[in-house]
């Protein structure tokens, strides 16, 4: 005889939620996560890297810092992050690369294009990375070479949640 128990919520043994139940019966979570998008396209300058400054549209727990690009959460673990930098050059393109940097400058690099000499399109960089929830920080940031070449709006976006808490 199979055994049924009911509830609507579920709690840590320190008494903090962590699941609750709605009443169709989907659990909704309680996982920090944030995304965030480029509203106003900005200009590369060429052979250097910049870090996309991206607007929040959504951010559980205010880990992402819009004025700075920089996201830094509290909460120990891996977390799944993704990033797309779409990029427009009338003129000059030869390279760009989205990558995400650490504080201590270690690099994920993404997809590297190598261009002719103008060209619209879209670079990305997925991976899953671990912080330790009180100094680790990661921003989306980009190496382009060329003229003319700017960060489009369209479709630069930065995202990141929890997969496992340490």
């Amino acid at each position: 005889m199979a055994s049924v128990i009911k509830c609507d919520t579920l709690k840590s043994t320190t008494g903090n939620t962590a699941i609750t139940i709605s009443e169709s019966g989907v659990p909704q979570l309680s996982l920090p996560m944030f995304s965030a998008r480029l509203l106003t396209e900005q200009n590369i300058t060429s052979n250097s890297v910049g870090t996309v400054l991206l607007n929040e549209i959504y951010d559980s727990n205010n880990w992402y810092n819009p004025s700075t690009g920089v996201f830094s959460p509290t909460t120990p673990g891996y977390y799944q992050l993704n990033a797309t930098i779409e990029y427009r050059a009338s003129s000059g393109l030869t390279r760009i690369i989205a990558r995400l940097q650490d504080e201590d400058d270690v690099y994920l690099y993404g997809s590297d294009v190598l261009a002719g000499s103008s060209g619209v399109g879209r670079v990305s960089v997925s991976a899953l990375h671990y912080f330790n929830g009180t100094s680790n920080t990661i921003e989306l940031s980009y190496y382009g070479t060329g003229t003319s070449i700017k960060v489009g709006e369209d479709l630069t976006v930065f995202s990141g949640f929890l997969v496992r808490a340490a």
